[in-house]
């Protein structure tokens, strides 16, 4: 609501809080305001307690008392939230520090930094006009995100892998995952948002949200519990918002832009939500060289496991190569229906296979580049870099590479490097960043180019021969 302006306008609040028209708050009155909504705030709690003691008996929900009630509190959360609107934006008017001129300097550099005057296409024509450019990215982005079809003899071969794979999830964690989320469990996922954090489509950053729950709480819960019960989020809160931030290399080049997906705050919610309790189950089904967004495991294990290989190599002059594997578009090219199928094939319970599909499975999203939008497109594949789900939902789809690479081992067709005792070193992986250690001989380089494209072609995978690379290791090594 804007300062000075018409009494009959109206706004909506994120989360289904819908803000009626009231009378501006005078800059005189504003600390009366101030005490007024603390009185709407103790009454508020008061009422949400009585409600909470009510819905406990559920024979009194269908009652007139409880109808009465539910309308209170939405009266008294509605007038709370236009309340605080108001009193923050005249705040950030009177109190807000002039940006210096400094920080307008930064802002120009960093806007003119992250906009595209001048696309080149892969046949060499150049677009320099602004509708012609944002029409071609999201042309782009929507063949990237669209669903390539499965031949029958690949289905049957993802089958046959699948069933290579042995670790499932406890009866107890799929209990933890899919029981509905109390406000305790809610308030600390809030507490804990990153603030100053680009906000999705909505315009509700972690502060507003912040916010919105120390004075409207039943909002923010209902709409968990919600998404919890129906599996689905209404389809404004599934839109994304893609930015796209320079890479190194020609920035006339679409594939020197790396998409990041910025998302609705209730999206956030959630998904962190399912973050904290998934993190934990992870480690049961995972492979321990999945260093990836796995609780209990770090960056600097697989940096430190590296090491201690390569000096291990050159100790005992053994000759090996390392082999740095970069998968195309990793996070964007996750086939959805696959990922369906590796999260049933280690025992996640029915439920959170649909709430992860609920995050998932029929979002959409427009590119914002030169301060304008893109139309819709639907996301058919990959996981959206930006989703706190994302990066443990693409180490889960590595599993099986490492399942079938584990195979070809014990069957003798892939050597990797022997350490002391009859342990054996073969990959080291940190989410989309992997590596294989093998013994140097042609057989082994085989059965490894073999082992990928069965992968490849079970997830919808593909492997960029352009940035994987082959380092020999050892002291008695000829290339």
């Amino acid at each position: 609501m804007e300062q000075g302006g018409s009494s009959g306008r109206r706004c909506a609040m994120p989360m289904g809080v819908e803000v009626g028209s009231h009378t501006e708050i005078p800059e005189t009155q504003t600390e009366g305001g101030q005490e007024q909504g603390d009185r709407a705030t103790g009454e508020t709690v008061k009422l949400q307690q009585k409600r909470r003691e009510m819905a406990a008996n559920r024979t009194h929900t269908a009652s007139a008392e409880w109808t009465k009630l539910e309308a209170e509190v939405r009266e008294l959360e509605n007038t709370l939230a236009a309340k605080w609107r108001k009193l923050s934006r005249l705040r950030w008017i009177r109190e807000g520090d002039a940006p210096p001129k400094f920080l307008f300097s930064i802002l120009k550099a960093r806007r003119v930094q992250e906009e595209i005057s001048t696309l080149v296409k892969d046949d060499g024509m150049r677009l320099e006009d602004d509708d012609n450019i944002l029409e071609e990215l999201k042309q782009y982005y929507q063949d990237l995100y669209r669903q390539l079809p499965v031949s029958e003899e690949d289905e049957e071969l993802r089958r046959h892998i699948l069933k290579l794979m042995h670790k499932r999830i406890s009866d107890a964690h799929n209990a933890y995952l899919i029981e509905e989320p109390n406000e305790e469990e809610i308030e600390k996922v809030i507490r804990n948002l990153k603030t100053e954090k680009a906000p999705g489509i909505d315009g509700m950053t972690a502060e507003v949200l912040q916010l919105l729950w120390r004075h409207a709480p039943g909002d923010v819960v209902g709409f968990v519990h919600k998404f919890w019960e129906t599996r689905k989020l209404a389809w404004k809160q599934q839109t994304g918002v893609i930015k796209l931030i320079p890479k190194e290399g020609d920035r006339q080049r679409i594939k020197n832009w790396r998409p990041l997906t910025l998302l609705n705050a209730g999206y956030k919610l959630v998904s962190k939500l399912m973050v904290n309790r998934m993190r934990l189950v992870l480690p049961e089904i995972v492979d321990t060289q999945q260093k990836g967004f796995i609780q209990g495991r770090k960056l600097t294990d697989s940096v430190l496991n590296f090491l201690l290989c390569q000096e291990w190599v050159e100790k005992c002059q053994q000759e090996m190569l390392f082999i740095k594997l970069d998968f195309e578009k990793a996070y964007d090219w996750v086939n959805h229906k696959y990922l369906w199928q590796v999260m049933e094939t280690t025992g996640f319970d029915l439920k959170f296979i649909q709430l992860t599909k609920g995050l998932v499975e029929g979002s959409t999203s427009k590119i914002h580049m030169n301060g304008r939008f893109s139309q819709e497109f639907l996301i058919e594949r990959g996981v959206k870099q930006g989703c706190p789900l994302a990066p443990l939902l693409f180490s889960l789809s590595t599993e099986p590479l490492m399942v079938l690479m584990k195979k070809q081992e014990r069957d003798g067709n892939l050597e990797g490097l022997y350490l002391a005792g009859s342990k054996t070193a073969l990959y080291n992986f940190f989410a989309d960043d992997s590596g294989v250690f093998l013994k140097a001989s042609q057989m082994n380089f085989r059965t490894l180019q073999q082992t990928i494209s069965m992968y490849e072609r079970i997830s919808r995978a593909k492997l960029n021969l352009e940035k994987s690379t082959v380092i020999p290791i050892g002291m008695n090594f000829t290339p």
